[in-house]
């Protein structure tokens, strides 16, 4: 079971930011998640949303900003950081999960992992399927993930037939699907691991609700890092 840290250790330290990568792994973690942007001068950038409203109070959007400008911007005393520097404080065989938000950021993101030889334990997933897809035929061995929402179960027949079809490396479901459709989620999540996919369950916080969709899981995207390191590395919750 692998735990990975949601935007790093992100209920402690600000999401997203070096500090918080740093610390979700010397916590445990087998890996961070994070999120990857264009900037407007072309930098990828860390950072989640797509403008500052909720995490500085501002209104400009990161794809209407050169770098230069978002290092001037305080996150709880951190600055969002290049996935370059990110890229640079992994520690060995430690996982990686790249959420591409921003089509732009996609291909530099992809290169900038694999020269780095970092592609063995990253996966890269997305919402948007088609992206996933053109990247999956571009890097056949690299690995990729499908993010599952809400939008996507009116058409839950087609989605599995896609990803029978394209084989990605993992699917990543939220956790609310098990609460609101439990023996659909249930039903979904152990097909798709017969047919060799893992999944990964987000943003899951709760040690009790882990423990009744354990068996349908591979890995966990929480905020909450310590306490899965505690329950399921040291036995206690």
């Amino acid at each position: 079971m692998l735990i990975l840290a949601h935007r790093g250790l992100s209920d402690i330290y600000p999401e997203n930011t070096l500090t918080a990568f740093r610390k979700a792994y010397e916590t445990g973690a087998d890996g961070v998640e994070l999120d990857v942007r264009m900037t407007r001068d072309g930098k990828i950038v860390v950072f989640h949303d797509e403008d500052l409203k909720r995490m500085a109070g501002r209104s400009e959007r990161i794809s209407d900003m050169d770098y230069r400008d978002l290092l001037r911007i305080n996150i709880g005393g951190e600055k969002i950081p290049l996935l370059s520097e990110v890229l640079d404080i992994v520690p060995e065989n430690k996982w990686l999960n790249v959420e591409i938000k921003d089509r732009m950021a996609s291909y530099p993101s992809v290169d900038m992992v694999v020269s780095r030889g970092l592609s063995a334990f990253t996966v890269f997933s997305s919402f948007d399927h088609e992206l996933l897809e053109d990247l999956m035929r571009r890097f056949p061995s690299l690995k990729f993930g499908y993010l599952i929402g809400e939008e996507h179960r009116e058409n839950s027949i087609k989605l599995i037939e896609k990803i029978v079809k394209n084989k990605p490396f993992s699917v990543h479901v939220p956790y609310q699907a098990f609460q609101m459709f439990p023996e659909e989620a249930e039903e979904f999540c152990s097909f798709l691991k017969d047919e060799g996919i893992r999944i990964f369950v987000w943003t899951l916080n709760d040690i009790e609700f882990f423990r009744k969709i354990e068996k349908f899981i591979d890995g966990v995207i929480t905020d909450k890092v310590m306490d899965f390191v505690r329950f399921l590395r040291d036995g206690s919750a």
